[in-house]
Parts: C-alpha cells; sequence; structure tokens
C-alpha cells in the first residue's frame, strides 16, 4: 500500500500551526479546548505514522502446546519436503513417498522453545543458549524428579517432571536415557539414581553434571555447507530438518540446550520476498492451559510491528485462547483488534461433523461457516470486539493422509492455492489495519477543520461543561474491595507441583524453562481487578461526557472536542491499567520480596522447607501470603491514587 507521508506530515504541521496561534490568543474555554483537543491529535497522529512506517510485519503465532501451530506453519510456507520412507502394509514393507515438516520432531514432541524464521544470504541456525548455570539448575531439577521416585519418602507430595521437551533434551545432553532391549525397557537416569544411597543426592547430581560436559556446549550457529549437485535445494531442506531436530532435542554435543531458535533461510527455500509485508515468522513456546507470559505480552502489547495469530483447534476454537484474548482487546484498547486473528485449524473432515439443524453438514464450507458463527458468537458472549474478517481456518494436512503420503486426488495445485488463500487473508489483515488507521487520520483532519472554523461556545455550552465537570468529580471515589489480590494470586499455585515452587524459590521467583515469573504473575491479576473494579465508574465518566454531545445544539462547537475526548477517556484508562500492573510488579520485584538473593530472610525460609516432611506446599504459600499481604491495600490506594490523577483530573482539565 502506498501511504503518503508527506501529507500527514504536513497535515501535523498544520495542527501544531493552529495550536502556538491560539496559545497567543487570549485565553478562553473555547481556546483552552481546542488546545487541548489538538495536542491530543497530534500525538495519535505520531503513533499513527510510527505504526504505518512498519516496513514488514512479524507474524507470531500464540497458542496452546500441541495446538499444531508448527505444523501449520510448515505447510503454510512450504517448509516440508518429501521422503522416501517404510509403512508396514499387512506382512509386507512397502516404500511409499511421504511429505515431512522441516521443523517436526516427531509425532507427540514439540519445539523446546521459540522458533523464529528470518529471510537470510545463507541457510544457517543459531540458537540463544541457556546459560551454564540455567543448564545446571535444570539437570538438578531432572535429577530431584528421579531421586523422588527413587526415595519417595523425602517428600510425599511427590515431584513434577520437567516439560517432556526438556526432559528430552537433558536425557539426550546427560545420556541418561530411557533404552529398550529385547522388548525390556530401562530408565538409565532411574537405573543411576538407584546405583546411590538415600544421603548421596548430591553424588548423584555431580555424576549426572558431569556427563553434560557443558563446558563444551558453547557453538551456537551451524552453517549449510552444499555440495555441487543438481539436488541442492533437497540437500537443504533435508539437512535444516536433521540439524533443526538435532538442535531441538540437544542432540549435538558442542551445543547447549536452546532457549530461542533462529532458523536462516535463503530464497530457495522460503522466498519472503514472495511475502511484501511478512518480516519474520516466530512460532511461540506452546502456552499452559489459562497462561499469560510476559514474552507473549511483548509482542501483543509492545510490538506495533507483529500479526499476532492465536492459533487453536477446530473443535473447541476459541476456547482456549479467549483468556489471553480478552485481556488484551479490550472496549478501550487501540490498534489491538486490527492485530489480532484467530487462526483455526480444522483437521481433515472435522467441518463435515459439524452438527446442524438437520444433523451433521457434510459439507466442508458449509461446516466452517457455521463454526465461524459459533466463534463469532462466543466472542460476543465474552464481550470481546473480534473482527470477523480475521477467523481464519486453515487445515494444514488436508491433502495428505495420516502416514504422511499426498492424497492423488488432490493436485499440487490444489495446495499451493490453500496457502496461497490464507497468506492472501493475512495480507489483507495488514492491509485492513493501515486502511483503519489512514480512515482515522482523515477523522482527526476532518475534526481539526472543524476545531479551527468554530466560532466559540454559547451558554448552553458553557452550561453543559459546567454540569458535566462536576457530574465527573462525582466519579472520583472508587468502591474497591478488600482483599482481593493476594487471594488470587496464590491460587496461581493451585494447579502447580510442589517440586515446581521449590524451584522457582530456588531461582528466587523466576523459573524461565516452566514460563513461571512470581513478579509478572501479579500483572494480569492486577490488572483484571483494576479493570473490574473501574469499569462501572468509567462508563459513567463517558456517559456524562456523551450528555454534552447529545444535548449540544446541531451547529455547536463542542462536538469536535467531544469526539476527541471520548478516545482520550479510552487511551487515559488503558494507560492507567497498565501502569497499575506494571506497579504492583515493581512493588513485589523491588520492595515486598527484595533482594532476589540469599540474603533476603524470606527467601531463606522458602529455600529450607523443602524436604522436611508433608505440608511443603502449603506451608510456603503460607509464607508468600504474609510477605504480599501489603499489596491488597496498596493495590486499592494506587489505584485509587492513579484513578483520580490519570483519569478524572485530566478529563477535568480538559474542559478547563
Amino acid at each position: 500500500m502506498n501511504i503518503n507521508f508527506n501529507k500527514i506530515q504536513s497535515f501535523r504541521a498544520n495542527v501544531l500551526e493552529e495550536i502556538m496561534a491560539r496559545k497567543q490568543k487570549e485565553q478562553n474555554i473555547f481556546n483552552h479546548l481546542a488546545i487541548k483537543a489538538l495536542e491530543a491529535a497530534v500525538e495519535r497522529l505520531n503513533k499513527i505514522e510510527k505504526i504505518l512506517k512498519t516496513p514488514k510485519y512479524d507474524l507470531v503465532f500464540i497458542g496452546e502446546v500441541g495446538a499444531g501451530k508448527t505444523t501449520a506453519i510448515c505447510h503454510l510456507f512450504n517448509l516440508v519436503h518429501e521422503i522416501e520412507a517404510t509403512k508396514k502394509e499387512g506382512t509386507r514393507d512397502i516404500k511409499i513417498i511421504k511429505t515431512q515438516e522441516l521443523l517436526s520432531t516427531g509425532a507427540g514432541k514439540t519445539t523446546i522453545c521459540e522458533v523464529v524464521i528470518r529471510a537470510s544470504v545463507e541457510i544457517s541456525i543459531e540458537i540463544e543458549p541457556y546459560s551454564e548455570q540455567d543448564l545446571t539448575e535444570l539437570i538438578e531439577d531432572f535429577c530431584e524428579y528421579f531421586w523422588l521416585k527413587t526415595y519417595p519418602h523425602l517428600n510425599e507430595e511427590g515431584a513434577q517432571p520437567p516439560p517432556a521437551e526438556q526432559m528430552r533434551a537433558i536425557r539426550n545432553i546427560t545420556g541418561l536415557n530411557v533404552v529398550t532391549a529385547e522388548k525390556v525397557s530401562t530408565d538409565k537416569a532411574l537405573e543411576l539414581a538407584k546405583s546411590f544411597k538415600e544421603e548421596q543426592f548430591q553424588d548423584f547430581y555431580k555424576e549426572s553434571l558431569s556427563r553434560a560436559n557443558l563446558t563444551q556446549r558453547t557453538e551456537t550457529k551451524i552453517l549449510l555447507t552444499l555440495s555441487n549437485n543438481k539436488d541442492s535445494d533437497k540437500e537443504a531442506k533435508a539437512w535444516i530438518q536433521k540439524t533443526f531436530a538435532e538442535l531441538n532435542l540437544a542432540k549435538l554435543p558442542n551445543f547447549s540446550i536452546p532457549r530461542k531458535i533462529y532458523v536462516n533461510v535463503d530464497s530457495s527455500i522460503l522466498d519472503f520476498d514472495e511475502f511484501s509485508r511478512i518480516g519474520s515468522i516466530v512460532d511461540t513456546r506452546g502456552m499452559d492451559t489459562g497462561q499469560t507470559r510476559q514474552d507473549l505480552a511483548s509482542y501483543i502489547r509492545d510490538n506495533d510491528g507483529a500479526i499476532c495469530l492465536f492459533t487453536e483447534k477446530f473443535p473447541v476454537a476459541p476456547t482456549n485462547v479467549t483468556p489471553i484474548i480478552k485481556m488484551y482487546l479490550t472496549r478501550e484498547s487501540q490498534d489491538m483488534g486490527s492485530k489480532f486473528a484467530l487462526f483455526v485449524m480444522p483437521r481433515k473432515n472435522e467441518p463435515e461433523k459439524i452438527v446442524g439443524a438437520d444433523g451433521p453438514i457434510e459439507i466442508r464450507d458449509e461446516g466452517i461457516f457455521l463454526r465461524k458463527t459459533d466463534i463469532e458468537a462466543s466472542f460476543t458472549g465474552s464481550n470481546i470486539n473480534f473482527l470477523s474478517e480475521n477467523i481464519l481456518f486453515y487445515d494444514a494436512l488436508q491433502f495428505y493422509f495420516d502416514d504422511g503420503r499426498r492424497d492423488s486426488t488432490y493436485q499440487l495445485s490444489d495446495i499451493s492455492d490453500e496457502r496461497q488463500r490464507i497468506l492472501k487473508e493475512i495480507h489483507t489483515i495488514i492491509s485492513n489495519r493501515e486502511l483503519s488507521l489512514l480512515k482515522e487520520v482523515e477523522e482527526l483532519r476532518q475534526n481539526f477543520e472543524d476545531i479551527k472554523n468554530g466560532r466559540g461556545l454559547n451558554a448552553q455550552d458553557k452550561q453543559l461543561i459546567f454540569e458535566a465537570k462536576e457530574t465527573i468529580k462525582g466519579y472520583r471515589f472508587l468502591n474497591f474491595p478488600s482483599d482481593t489480590f493476594v487471594p488470587k494470586y496464590i491460587n496461581l499455585w493451585t494447579p502447580r507441583y510442589a517440586s515446581t515452587l521449590r524451584a522457582t524459590n530456588a531461582r528466587f521467583g523466576v523459573y524461565e524453562p516452566r514460563n513461571i515469573d512470581v513478579y509478572y504473575d501479579a500483572v494480569p491479576i492486577a490488572e483484571s481487578i483494576v479493570r473490574e473494579v473501574m469499569r462501572s465508574p468509567k462508563d459513567k465518566v463517558m456517559e456524562a461526557v456523551e450528555v454534552i454531545e447529545q444535548n449540544a445544539s446541531p451547529e455547536s462547537d463542542l462536538k469536535p472536542f467531544i469526539r476527541n475526548l471520548k478516545v482520550q477517556i479510552n487511551s487515559y484508562h488503558e494507560s492507567l491499567v497498565e501502569e497499575i500492573g506494571e506497579t504492583i510488579m515493581g512493588l513485589l520485584r523491588n520492595n515486598l520480596l527484595y533482594p532476589l538473593d540469599s540474603t533476603n530472610q524470606f527467601w531463606v525460609d522458602v529455600q529450607n522447607r523443602w524436604g522436611k516432611g508433608q505440608g511443603y506446599k502449603k506451608d510456603v504459600l503460607s509464607m508468600y501470603e504474609d510477605h504480599t499481604k501489603k499489596v491488597n491495600n496498596y493495590l486499592k490506594e494506587i489505584t485509587q491514587q492513579l484513578w483520580q490523577e490519570r483519569l478524572i483530573s485530566r478529563v477535568i482539565a480538559f474542559f478547563g
């Protein structure tokens, strides 16, 4: 899309010139309103211009573990290749040609970390590794799990194994795998643990650590060197699949376990020039149920150049992703809806099984249409204003049998056409985002002309302003319930194991491998509480402003000011919510749980409670509760203070 930035910049210059001119005039209520409204317009123009100058957007796929993000990405961007395989058919072994994803790690397995696919002049794979200290802690957790399986009486609450993908990686770097011989499986980790006596955990841990050879795991990049043969593209794809799997499973002796993997591809693998508005493709690490994470928030809230595709399986959409969408796509949020898409992934004949008025639909397109209708109703029922055109359906495996063979009833062009359909819809989402911003620029321009040509306010206008100010002053004080934060904060640990709590405490509140951060945990809780508390008074403030709009005479010059103020109130509200969340996170990190080291008696106490009999989790959470109970009153006080300073006072000041 060709955007005339000179036109936007010229418009902004005109607005700034008008502000300066009005500041030099005799001050009255009309000039005051004009200056406030025009200053807000300049601020908004700056934001719009920044977004519109995004040359390429990152496609960020967000969803639960096992939702199918990686499979969809590989097929959508043709990151697949065909290989020869053997299939059992009766008593015979037959050869077949099957399609495999380049970033696949096998049935039921998931990527260990976030994966970023980006354009490059070379084909290579890089990792951002865990530090040696982080790795030693991961191995210690691994050992703790097998030690508790060997000597369970140490802690009768049991132990949670590391996430499956991390378990595989640690087994591979230590060589403590499960081996099968003559139909008998032996767990080498469990076998090694049993070779030590009950009081020798440290010896077991040191032995496991020595097997990992951490000091040798210093490499971070592998570059493909192609042989000079006519099948170089095939060779490159095979290399990517093999190398990615080995890094994801930590099978390469000189590489650490990755925190992030970068797959750098040239145009022979993925021609990014074909996707003029797409920068990189981000396959985020799968969420746990109902989880919100700081790494996802950085894409969703802080990155204007990200299109967030929330991935969901067909039968349950949008159940699993609704909580995270609802947290960010609120009635007050700006620029959020246009960057969100729901990426629904049917499998085989699921759409045909959708039940209509007369039973199963049996027609794929009609089943998808009905499912989309249900999804829209679900969003509406959750008070989420999700754009209908941003609900996409893509079945990556529609054209393949379960064993990976391509269904011969489909042509290669069918696969390509389906890919192009989805990519076109994604490009349309980007175009619509830009069109909505350009439309807003024109609305700001019209508002500017109305303000510039205004004649002033009459007595009725001034009376409406006075009455609105008095009404808004009545909403200065919030009805904040007591003891709201801490119970919800402690309740986060209900589904988590005692051993996970121990590992989190050992790291002073941040357990990165499981995406647990006791400080960031406070943010979504605090935000949800203050949104609920402020919903009614904020609506009342908006109603008081709308009364002016409704009762002003048709020719009143108040109307353009009110249009501007309504946008500002929503902006004030969102900034206020974010500030409170960050403030509570800072209170925990920099005050109540500070310092984050062994000089803090709190951390000493919670760490020392491990291994001293039953009730560990209950006792430690009680310590957390005692140590964070001040947040209840502080949240109430800071919300009340910032509500008055950041919203009420600003609205009143807008009117002069």
